[in-house]
């Protein structure tokens, strides 16, 4: 095969993919051999079978049987082979190191969390799993420390049904999977567990072994568990161009496929050929007993109408696993893969993708609502619509340095039962935070803002005393406490990247008052943050 035919059949554009088995494979090929098929049939020569001895003598039906022919053998098509042996390894590299460097996604509770690193909430969300351990408040007068969970509806959905988290869609975005996965996609759902506040019950009974008649009565207090739900949080997001699964990453790696240097390695790739293919013997019985019972099943799927593209290369996936399963082809994994390095397709088409959605203007608008359980407060419901603007970037400062992000977020309390003397109206926030990257790690300035429009409310338990006061209450009392008044935070914070999605975050915030008490707070914050998209990404890159 020459240069020029490898560098065709190798960078035609758009592509098939089978998410069963991550085959990639030529719509110019697959159009092609489907018009063969109408010339044929025009010709009387659509029902000739491609094993007929004299298949010469009906020109229109061998030139149908070739093309299916080129499909299927792999010395024909070795960098779909060789992709397919891989799996999705070369796409899922792109989104692992897109989900090491993305400065939008948020796994951080709220700021009015009794433990949070973060001022602003950005607008992005775990495309699986994110896991966050953060201790030092924002607003709150008691600092503690905060464990959230957060998932995403369509990894736990695909999970369900036991299939892969990550499916490449040809077309570009989760919305070629269906308007179902496309709701899913956006949809997520994280529950705050607060591990450090304390609280003291009474209970009483009677003293143990009293010789008297009548036992003695006694008060105990104990200590109420440690940690407990303090939350949860529905977001939605309306759209999201920064996610892995949207169409802005898998425009850019068509794009990148067809740079001109791509295309030129493309053309040097044959003298690499040979050793990766060594395995495969095209002139043995075993290869053409195979071949002819490939191209029947893949002719039969070709001249179904009900069939599309994306079924015509799940078949011929099928029939490659068939050809080696067989033990006397055993492909050599490690040739192969040296063989997508000689061409530098994988590495060069991975980067320039990566540098080409990185150059781009791109944008996530999310919609969420938490309802939380402030310690010793009334119940809250919080509305927040948060949006984050990812800026053009150098594509020449590497694969995680010199973007910036730009994140604003408009929201509000409410009470869910106001308490007496206040409306249900409890206060107005807004923030603004710039994330910009420093090498991998992640360099934060946020300013937050609050108008307390209602009185902050404490409540007391039943036989404690009020504030300042000697009076027990007789029972549970709601106490209002801070007055109305403006709430002003600054942040500067450093999140250091590790491995395998985990992240350190180490901030410092400056507070005029907290939603409790009318004082100055200097306060530091530590956490830890992992996210599942980069591990299983991670793993799939490496099989």
């Amino acid at each position: 095969m020459t240069s020029q035919k490898f560098a065709a059949a190798l960078l035609a554009l758009p592509l098939i993919t089978s998410a069963q088995n991550g085959l990639i494979i030529s719509q110019v090929q697959i159009s092609t051999v489907r018009n063969l098929r109408a010339v044929a049939a025009q010709k009387g020569d659509g029902s000739i079978p491609c094993s007929t001895p004299d298949l010469d003598q009906h020109p229109s039906a061998q030139d149908y049987c070739i093309q299916i022919s080129n499909i299927l053998n792999p010395l024909s098509v070795p960098t779909s082979f060789a992709t397919y042996r891989l799996r999705q390894s070369w796409f899922s590299s792109v989104l692992a190191t897109v989900a090491e460097s993305r400065l939008d996604e948020n796994n951080s509770p709220a700021p009015s969390s009794s433990g949070s690193t973060s001022a602003v909430v950005r607008a992005g969300i775990s495309d699986v799993l994110g896991i966050a351990l953060e201790a030092g408040a924002i607003t709150q007068t008691q600092n503690g420390s905060t464990l959230t969970l957060q998932g995403n509806a369509l990894s736990l959905h695909r999970f369900l049904k036991d299939q892969d988290v990550f499916q490449y869609c040809p077309d570009g975005g989760v919305k070629c999977f269906g308007p179902f996965d496309a709701f899913l996609s956006g949809l997520s759902g994280s529950a705050a567990l607060t591990l450090s506040n304390t609280s003291i019950q009474s209970v009483t009974g009677t003293v143990a072994g009293s010789m008297s008649t009548t036992p003695a009565s006694a008060t105990a207090s104990i200590q109420n568990s440690t940690s407990h739900l303090t939350g949860f949080t529905v977001r939605y997001q309306i759209f999201n161009d920064l996610d892995l699964r949207s169409k802005m990453y898998v425009t850019a790696w068509k794009k990148a496929m067809q740079d001109k240097t791509v295309l030129d390695k493309a053309a040097a790739a044959d003298k690499n050929a040979g050793p990766a293919f060594k395995w495969l013997d095209a002139n043995s019985d075993e290869f053409r007993k195979w071949i002819i019972d490939a191209i029947a099943q893949v002719r039969t799927v070709l001249e179904d109408s009900s069939k599309t593209d994306a079924d015509v290369a799940n078949t011929v996936g099928q029939q490659w696993d068939l050809l080696v399963e067989n033990p006397k082809f055993k492909p050599d994994m490690n040739a192969l893969k040296t063989f997508l390095q000689a061409v530098n397709l994988y590495m060069v088409s991975r980067d320039a993708a990566l540098a080409a959605a990185r150059q781009q203007t791109a944008s996530g608008v999310t919609i969420e609502y938490t309802y939380s359980r402030p310690a010793n407060q009334p119940t809250l419901s919080n509305a927040r619509l948060a949006y984050t603007l990812r800026p053009g970037t150098n594509a020449s400062t590497g694969a995680t340095g010199g973007d910036s992000a730009l994140t604003f977020n408009l929201a509000a309390d409410f009470y869910n039962t106001a308490p007496a003397g206040t409306g249900a109206f409890r206060d107005f926030q807004a923030g603004l935070q710039l994330d910009h990257h420093f090498g991998t790690n992640i360099g934060t300035l946020a300013g937050y803002y609050q108008y307390q429009n209602q009185p902050a409310a404490i409540k007391i338990g039943m036989g404690n005393l009020a504030p300042n006061t000697n009076i027990v209450l007789p029972g549970p009392a709601a106490t209002l406490l801070a007055p109305k008044g403006n709430l002003a935070v600054a942040q500067a914070k450093i999140t250091f990247t590790l491995k395998s999605g985990s992240q350190l975050p180490v901030g410092v915030t400056w507070s005029n008052r907290t939603e409790l008490i009318k004082a100055n707070e200097v306060r530091g914050h530590v956490g830890f943050d992992f996210d599942w998209s980069s591990l299983l990404l991670g793993k799939k890159a490496g099989q």
